[in-house]
């Protein structure tokens, strides 16, 4: 089976006065609530603090249905009680004084699979392991990979980066580029398609520092917009402050807005105990 990168083209409207409704929120089958974030856009040219939307109507549905209005948490959050559901669809629908009323929809991925997991083996400082994911070959599947630091120095879990010499993910690591083996570095996570492996499973090995606390790795499906967003937003970075590298727009999906609305689930297997 052979190898091959893809590039997708990433539309996007740059027309953009400072006076939208700006929405963000992913949602996933390992939430409680649903938690919503809202603010307004700035102009490309303003320099003033964002501006948080606190007073709004958030509702909710799920396959058409009205969960309910969402409560405003303060600075610009709103949640509900509500544990998405992996294959349900969701619309948000959000109005404001003054502005444009939004809303945006998404499906939540059914869960993928981390078909097996080697035995982590240890070198030293470092550690390496074998995992093999399996495909869904009934639909296109957008991924991202994470390895999970599960009880940091916080107690919160925390993304730690890793290396790897598939040839699923060549050219997508560091931006400084991989070594000449092949290697590519994640400082925080990989993000890839199922176009090389539809419908099958394919091997991969990972290598990392040796963690001081118990670890994961996360293979999550995530939604087309999910995908495309996190790819544009890493952009951004990359290039923010390089006087010669293109302007990137972050996409998305926002009906009469701007932001994002994503489902996503995942499988996690622990590393180190």
């Amino acid at each position: 089976m052979s190898l091959t990168s893809c590039e997708k083209e990433i539309p996007f409207d740059i027309d953009d006065d400072g006076k939208k409704l700006v929405l963000n929120s992913f949602i996933g089958p390992n939430m409680e609530s649903v938690v919503v974030y809202l603010s307004q856009s700035q102009s490309v040219i303003s320099s003033a603090p964002i501006q948080v939307i606190s007073n709004a109507t958030v509702t909710l549905f799920k396959n058409g249905n009205n969960l309910g209005n969402m409560a405003s948490d303060g600075d610009g959050k709103f949640s509900l009680a509500h544990t998405p559901e992996a294959g349900a669809t969701y619309r948000v629908e959000a109005i404001a004084a003054g502005l444009d009323p939004v809303q945006a929809q998404t499906t939540i991925p059914i869960e993928p699979v981390i078909a097996s997991v080697t035995a982590a083996e240890l070198f030293e400082q470092e550690f390496s392991f074998e995992l093999v994911l399996s495909d869904n070959g009934n639909q296109d599947n957008y991924y991202q990979l994470l390895l999970v630091i599960l009880d940091d120095f916080d107690g919160n879990p925390s993304i730690t980066g890793f290396s790897t010499n598939s040839p699923l993910l060549a050219d997508q690591g560091s931006p400084f580029g991989g070594e000449e083996d092949g290697t590519e570095f994640f400082f925080t996570d990989a993000f890839f398609t199922d176009d090389a492996f539809s419908g099958e499973s394919i091997s991969l090995e990972l290598s990392a520092s040796y963690p001081s606390s118990p670890t994961a790795i996360q293979y999550v499906s995530c939604t087309e917009e999910y995908y495309l967003y996190k790819l544009t937003l890493q952009n951004f970075y990359e290039n923010n402050g390089n006087p010669f590298a293109q302007p990137v727009q972050i996409y998305s999906n926002i009906e009469g807005g701007l932001g994002i609305f994503a489902g996503y689930s995942f499988d996690q297997v622990n590393i180190f105990n």
